[in-house]
């Protein structure tokens, strides 16, 4: 099986080779600058590289797909991330191999916006923190804590991996972490900060039905153990279902 994987993120990049290389396959790998570590792993080839896939020529990097696809038939294209999925879906139209299954670009950056995402479970009913949606640049402290309070968790609306999340206790860490710290992000998320056990929902979906799926407990930042959870699968069914996803996903949750 040949596999092209497209990949900006190091971390998910490997977890995703590693299921590729389980199944069998020779993976040629396309990357951006970001992706440190991944580049040098001795389980995939290098294919191509570019300063970032956001920037990236879809047209170019189609063609050097579609070449290896002549020499080699490509089973299908995929990516190990948000960035590789938008650059694949803007490649799409031009790609001779197929490509695993995923949805189209406004439905990835629905789901990706974390303001947007609690729109949708509470459009849907999902319990959700406390949160309120601020541009760092212009956010009022007695406006953060009348309507949210301490603890509060602020988050980047469009990142993922734990990145640039804060944990606010008080007036003073609010004024000097956030407010004036210089956020990098234009709009962050305020959400109430909720204790308890972090659990997970992965699930692989066609068209808003989900065809599999696993939950998990983490019990710590560095472990999972695999256990059924269905109230957290009936909340992911409903997202899936009102955006019609297909692909793969992991929702994240606390009890």
């Amino acid at each position: 099986m040949e596999i092209v994987l497209i990949c900006h993120w190091s971390i998910s990049g490997h977890h995703v080779l590693r299921a590729l290389r389980a199944a069998g396959a020779r993976v040629h790998l396309i990357h951006d600058d970001h992706a440190v570590s991944l580049r040098y792993s001795s389980t995939c080839s290098v294919l191509h590289r570019v300063a970032s896939l956001a920037e990236a020529d879809a047209d170019e990097i189609a063609g050097i797909v579609n070449e290896l696809h002549r020499r080699r038939p490509v089973d299908y294209v995929t990516a190990g991330d948000l960035e590789g999925l938008l650059l694949v879906a803007r490649m799409r139209p031009a790609l001779a191999p197929a490509v695993f299954p995923m949805s189209p670009q406004a439905t990835l950056l629905r789901l990706h916006d974390k303001w947007e995402f609690f729109r949708t479970c509470q459009d849907l009913g999902i319990d959700v923190p406390r949160s309120i949606c601020v541009q760092p640049g212009v956010a009022d402290a007695g406006a953060i804590i009348s309507e949210i309070g301490f603890p509060l968790v602020i988050k980047p609306t469009a990142l993922y991996g734990q990145r640039d999340i804060l944990f606010i206790a008080n007036r003073q860490q609010l004024v000097e972490e956030f407010l004036r710290a210089g956020y990098a992000h234009p709009a962050a998320i305020v959400q109430e900060y909720v204790p308890g056990l972090d659990w997970g929902a992965s699930v692989f979906a066609r068209d808003g039905r989900i065809v599999n799926w696993t939950t998990f407990v983490c019990p710590d930042f560095v472990s999972a153990e695999f256990a059924e959870n269905r109230e957290l699968l009936g909340m992911a069914t409903k997202i899936v279902a009102e955006t019609g996803f297909t692909g793969v996903a992991n929702f994240d949750a606390r009890l």
